[in-house]
């Protein structure tokens, strides 16, 4: 390490103030992280069934899922005329009646009110990718099941542009999630058992952080620290730990450390060897111009 290096360092570790602003966001607990829920579809659906429940004991009562339902009507309206219902009906429906699966027929939210003869298919991608002729089958199933009641067809995903290969589903993004989750909080939170507010509340910031990317505070506060530490930064991104490096390093001192093997060239995508006895057979020179340890190797990628 020459001296621009080590003073650039020690300037970065020095620098409390700045670093400060970012310690709150990566010293904070948040039980959705420890779940590992950030990236997981089905632990993802398990938080929005629960939340879409109106007889759990969350206290949210059924406004989750009544302000979810007259979104949709109120957004698409103009492609949900095969419907019955208006958003007349909608806003007059016993939220209380409907019932929320989780895998039903393998769909990942299954919402359903028999009284309202109203069913609801969510099926929910938060990185990954539907399988082939997945949204027709279950159109297929869901429409012969219950052939007498409204349905309604819901791919929800991180990305607003996302297309559906199927024109019988419409497509959601976690911002309407986002939105009314938030929405509620402030609706809800003076009357909010404290514990239910912190589960709400760390949702919204994994949602925020990790699948909105809408973190403006946090991306301010980053792109402030590499701005004014660049080069220290990029010091440390170049020697960051790198797990095949590790792995050919730990290679390379175990052939070090054996009588019979003979180490040849090694970087960090493979390693090269021979035995000594093999080296002792063979010629030292091959009509390739090779010698016998670079002809005969093993490699480890």
């Amino acid at each position: 390490m020459n001296d621009v290096e080590r003073e650039a360092l020690t300037n970065f570790l020095i620098d409390i103030e700045i670093l400060d602003g970012i310690y709150e966001y990566i010293s904070e607990f948040n039980v959705f992280e420890i779940l590992g829920v950030v990236n997981t579809e089905i632990k993802h659906s398990n938080t929005l069934a629960l939340l879409f429940n109106p007889n759990e004991n969350h206290n949210l009562g059924d406004l989750f899922i009544k302000k979810f339902i007259q979104s949709i009507f109120s957004i698409y309206k103009g492609h949900l005329k095969h419907m019955h219902k208006n958003i007349f009906d909608i806003l007059h429906l016993d939220y209380y009646d409907f019932v929320i699966k989780r895998e039903y027929m393998n769909i990942d939210i299954f919402v359903i009110s028999e009284k309202a003869q109203f069913v609801i298919v969510i099926e929910n991608k938060v990185w990954g990718k539907a399988s082939e002729n997945q949204f027709e089958k279950y159109f297929k199933l869901i429409t012969e099941e219950y052939s007498d009641y409204d349905k309604l067809f819901i791919l929800l995903t991180p990305y607003s542009d996302t297309e559906v290969e199927s024109s019988n589903w419409i497509s959601l993004d976690y911002n309407l999630i986002y939105e009314i989750i938030e929405k509620i909080l402030r609706l809800k939170e003076r009357n909010l058992d404290v514990k239910v507010r912190l589960f709400i509340e760390q949702y919204l910031a994994i949602l925020r952080r990790y699948i909105l990317m809408k973190d403006i505070e946090l991306e301010r506060i980053c792109r402030e620290i590499y701005y004014k530490h660049q080069k220290a930064l990029d010091l440390i991104f170049e020697y960051k730990p790198d797990i095949y490096y590790d792995i050919s390093n730990y290679l390379q001192n175990l052939i070090n450390s054996k009588d019979n093997l003979i180490k040849d060239s090694c970087n960090k995508n493979f390693v090269r060897l021979i035995t000594k006895e093999l080296d002792d057979l063979m010629d030292k020179k091959e009509k390739t111009g090779q010698t016998a340890k670079e002809y005969f190797y093993s490699s480890f990628n």
